[in-house]
């Protein structure tokens, strides 16, 4: 098959995400003048047997399904030489990520997931399954749209003509086993294909079910394996066993238990049945019933029912009340995205600044004021409603649950801009309205548990002190050995220490939200694999462009960085002039590796055999500066031969998340810049400081010199210019705001800088 060049029409822009076999990156449509997503397969898979036919099937199947709740892709071809899909640009967060940060209340969980039941529903009138939903693969927008992704390993059940004989490239084959496992029907699990339809979907369904109704996974293992055993073994704990504390109610379970029966002919039909059968039993209440009042209520005799109409305005209070809650929160959305806007343009705006800019932060001024004014208008009025009902004692349960899920958003809104007026009165009404499940939070809790491969490491999880202007840490919460089964801790900004018994040592920082589990599964290479002078940074996801306050911000997007190796710090001008001299040696010309600028070395060459600095004021420990990216590059990879590692540039995400973005910190050390921390504009010197003055300026994984010494050069295009690329961190000549993690700037490749130099790292070799 001839794939076309997508390139023609659409300008690929910077990276969004990165899966196992693809690489999405943000674009535009020249011809549309829109943003869109095109997914890349990743360019060591290509020439795969397997993984390139299953890369193209995603495309092939969402060709055939046209429905709200399934990622729509508008076209196909190739970028270079990696196939490539192009679909629609998604603003939101998956279910995966919602789940972790536990930020929505069960009704909008249950919500989403419905609507996700009726794309795979859709799928399945098509003859489609997709055999690997799980959370991640739900997409829940920012404005309430929620789409099912990723349809690599669809399977197609029926065709509309003959389908060729199967050949050793086909994307299935008898006996494997595709999926993810903690989410795997038992047919799948076992591999029996000839057994896979609709209802091997509807299990996946139900497992994602009992995530959302215990927060966690039906089946939980350090490896693979592990959980298939456990899968094989027997059906999972019933979800009221395994999370007592969150009150969920019979029918719920039953639903859940239903779609995830072992015997397919014992599940739902469909997946319009499951969510039909969840609408009905769902009662937003998540608490169980006290003990006492544990019967149904006595039932009113039918000839009173027409006499007896408390009960139906109870209802009807009960039904406005919620719908009031749900446009709050879409409306709360939407006032968001404006907030960030009106943000954006404001700290963009300069004195001499057009006049239609201003104005056009007048309008979205206007527009703001008047979203959250309608948003108050629909808070104030589904209290109202559901207080009605709460009165009723057949409907007081599920209104109080309401009153305490509303009330805890407003709660949460309010806090996120500052207001502790309004964060503090609402508050105090959800722990008024919560019988029980918003306990945790409201009393600072959270869970956590940590699981390493492989196991018995030492982890040491620290209390952060974030309450001054430099972040230390504070108590020690927990000590042991991995794994770590779930226990309770405060909800705070976290630190975890890891050593492994070969001696390699990692740090992951950690925000435990209250009311939430979070549940590390952490990868430990063997410290034979982290190159010397490097420090391993667990993988993770953060939300990258979060930061408005950092020039050239991005805007906010979840982004997932696979774990690799960061130098420790900069290359030093010793460093590099070694370099240099082993290039001399072997008769290479090395004028073009000479760092300069405007056009004058900054090193004196003798005899062609030996370099040094010019300027005797700069310590040989101070970062190498005046390289352009070409000598960046050309070092990277003399460095990786002579360490036999693959050494190369960091990609600007991997920067921010080592930097300390992982946690939402301004800047390596906190949130407030404070003079003398680090080497920038404050110091007056002449140059770039030895990369160890500065004790303060590391990230908490362990970077030194982040915020001043020199900006870096990354791996990442500017986004208007292939020949330009991204630079992160400040320099010795930055003022503060240059220094926060989120700053962004970009050099042509060619450009040679005193206050531009490297930092490198260093790719892992695959586990296992």
């Amino acid at each position: 098959m001839e794939l076309k060049d997508l390139t023609e029409r659409f300008a690929l822009g910077d990276e969004i995400g990165r899966g196992s076999i693809g690489v999405v990156y943000r674009a535009v449509d020249r011809v549309l003048d829109r943003e869109v997503a095109v997914k890349c397969m990743r360019p060591e898979l290509i020439e795969h047997r397997r993984h390139r036919p299953r890369f193209l099937r995603e495309a092939a199947v969402c060709g055939k399904l046209v429905h709200p709740n399934i990622v729509p892709v508008i076209d196909v071809g190739r970028v270079g030489d990696a196939p490539a899909l192009v679909m629609s640009l998604l603003a939101g967060r998956s279910l995966r990520t919602i789940l972790r940060a536990g930020h929505l209340s069960r009704a909008r969980l249950l919500s989403a997931f419905s609507q996700a039941c009726n794309g795979v529903a859709f799928a399945h009138s098509r003859g489609i399954v997709h055999r690997d939903i799980k959370p991640a693969h739900v997409f829940v927008g920012d404005f309430g749209q929620v789409v099912l992704t990723d349809w690599g390993l669809a399977k197609v059940l029926k065709r509309e003509a003959p389908s060729p004989a199967p050949t050793h490239r086909d994307v299935t084959r008898v006996g494997d086993i595709v999926g993810t496992p903690a989410y795997m029907a038992p047919e799948q699990a076992e591999g029996r294909l000839d057994a896979i339809d609709r209802r091997t979907d509807i299990y996946a369904l139900g497992a994602v079910l009992y995530e959302i109704l215990t927060g966690t996974r039906p089946y939980e293992g350090a490896r693979s394996a592990e959980v298939l055993d456990a899968l094989r073994d027997g059906p999972p704990e019933p979800p009221t066993v395994r999370a007592p504390h969150r009150g969920i109610s019979a029918s719920l379970e039953a639903v859940c238990l239903r779609a995830m029966a072992r015997d397919p002919r014992d599940r739902f039909d469909n997946a319009l049945d499951l969510a039909a059968t969840l609408e009905t039993v769902f009662d937003p209440h998540p608490a169980a019933v006290p003990e006492d009042r544990a019967t149904d209520p006595a039932p009113v005799e039918a000839e009173d029912t027409a006499t007896v109409p408390g009960d139906a305005v109870a209802a009807r209070h009960l039904m406005e009340g919620r719908a009031e809650a749900a446009a709050f929160g879409r409306t709360l959305q939407g006032a968001e995205a404006l907030r960030l806007q009106v943000r954006r343009l404001a700290t963009a705006l300069e004195p001499q600044s057009p006049r239609a800019e201003r104005d056009e932060l007048q309008r979205l001024e206007a527009e703001l004021r008047e979203r959250l004014d309608q948003a108050a208008w629909h808070l104030a009025q589904g209290v109202d409603h559901l207080e009605a009902a709460a009165v009723d004692p057949i409907h007081t349960f599920a209104a109080r649950a309401g009153l305490a899920a509303l009330h805890h958003d407003a709660w949460r809104a309010a806090d996120a801009v500052g207001d502790r007026v309004s964060a503090g009165f609402h508050r105090s009404r959800a722990e008024r309205w919560d019988d029980g499940p918003l306990s945790a939070e409201l009393a600072g809790r959270a869970a956590l548990s940590v699981r390493t491969d492989p196991e018995g490491v030492a982890v040491q999880v620290s209390q952060v002190d974030d309450g001054g202007s430099v972040w230390a840490l504070g108590a020690t919460l927990v000590e042991g050995l991995t794994p770590l089964s779930p226990r309770t801790i405060s909800a705070a900004r976290l630190r975890l220490r890891f050593e492994a018994p070969d001696g390699l040592t990692a740090r992951l920082p950690l925000q435990a939200a209250a009311g939430t589990t979070q549940a590390v599964e952490l990868y430990l290479p063997p410290s034979a694999a982290v190159p010397p002078g490097f420090v391993y940074v667990p993988g993770g996801r953060f939300v990258a462009g979060n930061d408005d306050a950092a020039p050239g911000a991005l805007s906010p997007r979840e982004v997932e960085v696979a774990g690799l190796c960061m130098a420790r710090q900069p290359v030093t001008i010793d460093e590099y002039l070694e370099f240099v001299e082993d290039r001399l040696t072997v008769g290479a010309d090395v004028e073009p590796l000479l760092p300069q600028t405007r056009g004058r070395a900054l090193v004196i060459v003798e005899a062609n055999r030996s370099v040094a600095w010019r300027d005797p004021g700069v310590s040989p420990q101070s970062p190498v500066h005046g390289i352009s990216h070409h000598a960046a590059l050309a070092y990277a990879a003399w460095l990786g031969r002579r360490l036999g590692a693959p050494v190369r540039l960091p990609t600007e995400h991997e920067w921010a998340y080592a930097a300390g973005a992982v946690d939402g910190r301004a800047f390596p050390w906190g949130d407030v810049f404070v003079p003398g921390l680090a080497d920038t504009r404050r110091r007056g010197a002449r140059g770039p400081a030895p990369v160890n003055l500065f004790a303060d300026d590391e990230s908490p994984f362990g970077l030194r010199s982040v915020a001043g010494g020199v900006r870096e050069w990354t791996a990442t295009p500017a986004e208007d210019a292939p020949d330009r690329f991204m630079l992160r961190g400040g320099s010795w000549r930055s003022l503060p705001e240059a220094c926060r993690i989120g700053a962004r700037a970009t050099a042509a490749a060619h450009l040679t800088h005193p206050t531009i130099g490297v930092r490198l790292a260093a790719d892992l070799p695959s586990p296992g």
